[in-house]
């Protein structure tokens, strides 16, 4: 279930209302958005774009432009670049949880000169039906038209934490996806909750042609709590590195019962998230076992056990002897 305000875009009482300057209160009436969002542009190199929201049953669009349901926005400009989109400000997550954020979205792009000029259905450089590129596989620019439209329009979500909603400022965007003709979901963007429970979320459009035909195409955002599974828990039996074979079938007996894992790795015993029973420790290591598994893997239980055979037999002290006259003699237990 969507934790936003009209994600579908289907309208709160009215399917649509005017964008004001938050600054000024003028109403930009070229710039129509669904209840509930607030339409973003940068100007300069990029034009402000028109914006609307748009039925299913238009008959100046074909093709329909709605994903689902009977209402979706469009935003546009006319031989212009874009840089646009819409945001939310969302109260009331749970601090600490995880939340995804994506919409669907598509791009029509086309100039005279270029396939598609004359056809709804199609787009300048990636031509009819559905295209979706991530950004990684677009061609570089070459010089060539065709080639250098194939990547002109990106689609990016994003979320910034707090409820102060800054589209220019600290954003955590995701990768993205050029997407043309028939709607795609736009790579999620996924984050904790803070504390205070506030985020913005956005949904942004860059251009790089003013092509004659840029139009950018939205519907469906959602805004959902990720129910993360908890991580894989096992026990496991570690056996020293010079474990005899007879240890070894020792600890297999005890292991198959149950299924347990066992091995000769602490770093695969820490990464299992459970219990890491060590065996044949001497006492006088186990507070350096202990710290290895408190530094690397806070989380696992530690525990040692034996062999039946095993015994803790005493420390070698080895003296070097430095006066040659003592060469061949040894000091000490051995």
């Amino acid at each position: 279930m969507t934790l936003l305000v009209n994600g579908s875009f289907e309208g709160v009482d009215q399917p649509g209302e005017w964008t004001r300057d938050t600054h000024t209160g003028v109403a930009y009436g070229e710039i129509y958005v669904p209840a509930g969002w607030v339409a973003f542009w940068e100007e300069g190199i990029y034009r402000r774009p028109e914006a609307k929201v748009i039925p299913r049953q238009a008959p100046f669009l074909d093709p329909p432009r709605v994903d689902q349901g009977d209402w979706a926005v469009q935003m546009f400009t006319y031989y212009g670049r874009m840089h646009a989109g819409l945001y939310q400000a969302v109260t009331g997550l749970t601090p600490g949880k995880v939340y995804e954020f994506s919409i669907q979205a598509h791009a029509w792009s086309t100039t005279p000169g270029l396939q598609g000029e004359h056809d709804a259905h199609c787009s300048a450089g990636v031509g009819c039906g559905p295209v979706y590129i991530l950004p990684d596989d677009v061609p570089p620019h070459n010089g060539d038209p065709s080639n250098d439209a194939i990547g002109n329009f990106v689609f990016q979500v994003g979320v910034s934490l707090g409820n102060e909603a800054d589209p220019f400022g600290n954003v955590n965007w995701c990768g993205g996806a050029c997407i043309y003709n028939v709607y795609h979901k736009v790579p999620p963007v996924r984050f904790t909750a803070p504390q205070d429970g506030r985020v913005v979320v956005y949904v942004r459009a860059m251009s790089c042609w003013q092509f004659r035909n840029s139009d950018v195409y939205l519907d469906n955002a959602e805004l959902i709590a990720i129910d993360e599974p908890p991580p894989y828990q096992s026990t496991m039996l570690v056996l020293p590195q010079d474990a005899t074979p007879e240890q070894l079938e020792e600890i297999f007996t005890l292991a198959y019962p149950d299924r347990r894992t066992f091995g000769f790795s602490h770093d695969d015993a820490g990464n299992l998230h459970g219990t890491s029973i060590c065996y044949n420790i001497p006492d006088n290591e186990k507070q350096a076992y202990l710290d290895f598994y408190a530094t690397r893997y806070p989380d696992v239980t530690v525990e040692f056990a034996y062999t039946s055979d095993w015994e803790d037999t005493p420390s070698e002290h080895l003296l070097w002897q430095c006066d040659p006259k003592w060469k061949n003699e040894v000091f000490g237990e051995q």
